[in-house]
């Protein structure tokens, strides 16, 4: 059985008050019962850091990132996330290169929202489509970031 960790991260105060830490958790559950994960660890990031990559500083993403850097996450196990904008809404050239941190460490990245696997293998398949696509859905997740930290400065409602 593979191992799974599951990070859930949310934008705003609002969100955390909200659905989203259930959603998250539902679609991690719902994950491994599909895919055959055992789930281990569940890793709760803090509000609001995606943008500026602080959750790859602090928190446990950053704990997951120094884990796969020390051999202590295995090859074969799965880090499960709603979608790519949880790991980061940073430019795609350094979102994309913690990407692919975790998938040449051998450990695969399923997205619940449209039941995607990022690994190593599958990124070089038909020309690297999955890895086109995993840009572009990192690309948007900085654009929607962008827009939201935009709005943030109008009426200061922390939402990245």
């Amino acid at each position: 059985m593979t191992t799974a960790y599951s990070y859930m991260r949310f934008s705003s105060a609002i969100q955390e008050q909200g659905d989203s830490i259930r959603r998250q958790t539902q679609g991690a559950k719902d994950a491994c019962q599909k895919h055959g994960g055992h789930l281990i660890i569940p890793l709760t990031g803090q509000r609001g850091i995606g943008m500026e990559g602080k959750n790859r500083l602090e928190g446990s993403l950053a704990d997951f990132y120094r884990m796969i850097e020390d051999g202590k996450i295995e090859s074969g196990s799965v880090l499960i996330v709603e979608n790519l904008d949880r790991l980061s809404r940073q430019k795609p050239t350094v979102a994309l290169s913690g990407l692919l941190q975790i998938i040449n460490a051998g450990v695969r990245v399923h997205t619940t929202q449209d039941d995607m696997t990022y690994d190593a293998q599958s990124a070089n398949v038909n020309g690297g489509m999955a890895l086109m696509a995993s840009i572009i859905q990192i690309g948007l997740a900085n654009q929607e970031s962008e827009k939201r930290v935009n709005e943030y400065r109008k009426h200061g409602d922390r939402n990245d």
